[in-house]
């Protein structure tokens, strides 16, 4: 009995590294790809990570909460409190998705903007990575359970 308490830890451990890096590398790489697409420009994911808290501070969009919201849930992810951790995936993943209340971006201090006509790949991977975390969390959370005693 108490090796399978073992081999279930450490497979715990490994299910949780995999989807920890997995999760991260979209989100990075949602970093290096356009965001949002307007007037034949893009800007680029870095650029409204760096940026996009203006637009939360001000309330005209409130995605850019999604990222410390993000932070926190894998934070206690890697923490292994899987259940807070898929709510708080689950809610940056919706609050995320108030991008598609951006009209437009302004990308410098001279009044130049771009208008937001679509979303660009940046975003797809940016909320895959938020979901992929909510998933793996909900799954190790069913997995840790302990089953009922009889």
């Amino acid at each position: 009995m108490h090796e399978d308490l073992k081999y279930a830890k450490n497979g715990c451990m490994i299910i949780r590294l995999s989807i920890t890096i997995l999760s991260f590398s979209f989100y990075a790489f949602a970093l290096c790809l356009p965001a949002i697409h307007g007037h034949g420009s893009s800007l680029y994911g870095l650029f409204l990570l760096l940026l996009g808290w203006v637009k939360a501070m001000t309330l005209e969009c409130e995605a850019w909460l999604a990222n410390p919201i993000f932070a926190m849930s894998l934070i206690f992810f890697l923490a292994a409190e899987y259940k807070i951790s898929a709510l708080s995936a689950i809610v940056a993943a919706l609050v995320g998705l108030d991008t598609f209340r951006l009209e437009r971006f302004e990308i410098d201090e001279a009044g130049n903007w771009v208008p937001f006509e679509r979303a660009g790949s940046a975003f797809y991977a940016w909320e895959l990575s938020f979901v992929i975390l909510a998933a793996g969390a909900l799954y190790l959370w069913k997995r840790t359970q302990q089953p009922a005693s009889p």
